[in-house]
């Protein structure tokens, strides 16, 4: 048994190792003070009802995140390559933010797909029929406000509805800041969403004047780490 364990040890040593290597390329980071900047151009636009952050317990997320892909079906697990956030209102107007797991690249959404809410720096899983409520409400009300403030050349822009990461981003960023460490008062223990908008100028075209979120690490012991930026926003 000790022959076993040394065994893994030494593998996930390995695999952590060489993943150190990769992760600098397939995660995208941005600069502090471009969040910043980007934070502050959101909340000059002052639109009402509007939420700049949120926080969520990182072993909460993961354990909800995991345990519904292991409990998907083989063929199912097999076209979900997507981790998207849609933003949403609730039923009193709230903006917040949706988590899902999807079969579907864009602001779509598969048959199979499902879908995650916050509660109390937390999330539960809900049914497709309340997040198809919630993100139609975003859609037809704080959307619409969204849009006649972002304006480009006078000509209004249909504004983010959903960001879409590929599914093995999430794992990397996951396995850099909750995994990679054997000592659990060490580790980071929370997510940090962070909205912002990006400049009329962005080198992106499909970024120009669009809202979108950041992502990091933080924990009271360690602080917060760096933002993380590898979606891509839709539409």
């Amino acid at each position: 048994m000790d022959t076993l364990k040394s065994q893994e040890k030494v593998t996930k040593k390995a695999f952590l190792k060489k993943f150190e290597t990769l992760a600098p390329v397939v995660l995208k980071t941005m600069p502090d003070e471009e969040v910043y900047l980007r934070n502050k151009a959101l909340r000059k636009l002052e639109i009402r009802n509007m939420i700049y952050d949120f926080c969520i317990d990182s072993k909460n997320f993961i354990s909800e995140i995991s345990s519904s892909y292991d409990n998907a079906p083989v063929e199912e697990k097999k076209k979900l390559d997507y981790f998207k956030i849609y933003f949403i209102q609730d039923d009193n107007d709230r903006f917040s933010i949706c988590f899902s797991i999807s079969s579907v690249e864009t602001e779509k959404f598969g048959d199979k797909d499902f879908f995650f809410k916050i509660k109390a720096k937390k999330i539960e899983k809900i049914e497709k029929e309340d997040f198809i409520k919630y993100s139609n409400n975003y859609k037809n009300k704080l959307l619409q406000t969204i849009n006649t403030q972002t304006r480009i050349g006078g000509l209004q822009i249909k504004n983010t509805e959903a960001v879409s990461y590929k599914l093995k981003d999430l794992y990397f960023f996951i396995l850099k800041h909750f995994l990679n460490n054997s000592k659990p008062e060490s580790s980071y223990s929370e997510l940090f969403f962070e909205m912002i908008k990006f400049e009329e100028t962005n080198e992106e075209p499909t970024n120009q004047n669009k809202l979108s979120i950041v992502v990091r690490a933080q924990s009271v012991s360690k602080g917060k780490a760096q933002a993380y930026d590898f979606g891509r926003v839709y539409p």
